[in-house]
């Protein structure tokens, strides 16, 4: 058996691991509006983040002219390995997650959107990560992406919008593991564009409620690049195969009173796609192999309220379970697994055509225990602080 053959069926491709920022390795912080109402935003929108969100809303924006919107998340997840009773903690680490967003209407019953946002991410950095107990399951994984949405937008009926997209994805993977068979540490680089779609429905059921339905579909990722052992500088190409799942996301939005707007969000995963992962290398030293994963969909319920405090101000608030989709015996350091439960808090200023939104969210992942490598491992204290920052302009 070949070194990677020996690796892989103990470990993971990078992006099989469940980030640190939500259930899977799915990013949902698109707006900081959104973020604090925890996506809630699905029935009704009400801003150009419909593009992300539901592109069917966007002919609740009936006023002329382009509507735009920028912003960022900052994460910094933090969590601590227990490996046989020795603790060892992440280094800490910021990521950025940018969102942009550019719309309006073009013709009587249509609407055109087009976004910038990012649906997966994950990062994990261990403190003598050469050397550690589990050096050579994970090291180091990062995944960053980025996704291009043009959408359009047709106002069926007075009641019913409909609405379709493309979803162009980016995906980078950098991944370090120890190799004890060669006394080097494996350094990968590989990314991959890769095109999928979105469709939504939005419905004005009575004069305070609205529903709204989203289908993202399923992406095959297969992403090419690099290879090298480090301490020897043996370098290769190399090439994998993931699923980025499809999902259900339906929401409701209830205008409770003039100033309050209640959400409620039940979102499916089909993270059962995700049943191995597939790794090349153009090496007969490095070979190939299958790393069997088994995830299991999943659901994700999210309860949010936005609150008009005055003319000008507003506040958010927002509460999420998301479950875990791993499988316990198939268990990897990449990052933590374990059910999810966050909460967002945030506040807009808005005035004439501009606004201004900024939230705090926390992120706490359950304890968990896992048979890895053989070892008695423990992951603890899981959790993600994110901030956000969104401005909005109509011109």
């Amino acid at each position: 058996m070949n070194i990677t053959s020996k690796i892989m069926m103990t470990g993971a491709f990078a992006a099989s691991a469940a980030t640190a920022f939500g259930a899977g390795f799915g990013l949902n912080e698109v707006s900081a509006r959104g973020n604090a109402l925890q996506g809630t935003l699905v029935g009704s929108t009400r801003d150009i983040s419909a593009v992300y969100f539901n592109p069917a809303n966007m002919t609740e924006l009936k006023d002329g002219g382009i509507y735009t919107m920028a912003g960022l998340t900052l994460l910094r997840p933090d969590f601590y390995t227990s490996v046989a009773g020795q603790r060892v903690d992440q280094d800490e680490k910021i990521f950025v997650d940018p969102h942009f967003y550019v719309g309006g209407r073009v013709a009587e019953d249509f609407w055109f959107g087009f976004g910038e946002y990012s649906e997966y991410g994950l990062g994990t950095r261990y403190e003598n990560r050469n050397s550690w107990p589990l050096a050579a399951d994970s090291a180091k994984t990062t995944i960053t992406s980025f996704t291009l949405s043009p959408t359009v937008a047709w106002q069926a009926t007075e009641d019913l919008s409909l609405a379709a997209g493309l979803r162009l994805l980016y995906l980078d993977v950098i991944m370090d593991r120890m190799i004890p068979q060669a006394g080097s540490m494996l350094h990968i680089t590989a990314d991959d564009w890769v095109c999928s779609y979105i469709l939504s429905a939005a419905y004005q059921l009575t004069d305070t409620v609205r529903v709204g339905l989203v289908y993202r579909g399923k992406s095959d990722v297969k992403p090419e690049g690099d290879a090298e052992l480090t301490r020897i500088g043996y370098k290769c190409d190399a090439d994998g195969e993931l699923d980025m799942p499809q999902s259900v996301m339906a929401g409701v939005n209830w205008q409770a009173t003039q100033r309050l707007n209640l959400g409620f969000n039940a979102t499916w995963n089909g993270w059962s796609s995700n049943k191995d992962i597939k790794l090349n290398f153009d090496s007969p030293l490095l070979g190939s192999a299958v790393a069997p994963q088994e995830w299991h969909d999943t659901w994700r319920f999210s309860l949010g309220g936005e609150y008009q405090l005055s003319e000008f101000w507003s506040m958010q608030l927002g509460v999420t379970f998301d479950e875990d989709p791993s499988d316990i015996d198939h268990a990897n350091t990449m990052c933590p697994p374990g059910d999810r439960n966050q909460a967002g808090i945030g506040f807009t200023y808005a005035k004439d055509d501009w606004a201004v939104s900024f939230d705090y969210m926390y992120v706490y992942i359950h304890d968990t225990e896992r048979q890895i490598h053989g070892v008695d491992t423990r992951i603890s204290e899981a959790r993600t602080d994110t901030f956000g920052l969104t401005f909005s302009k109509r011109f």
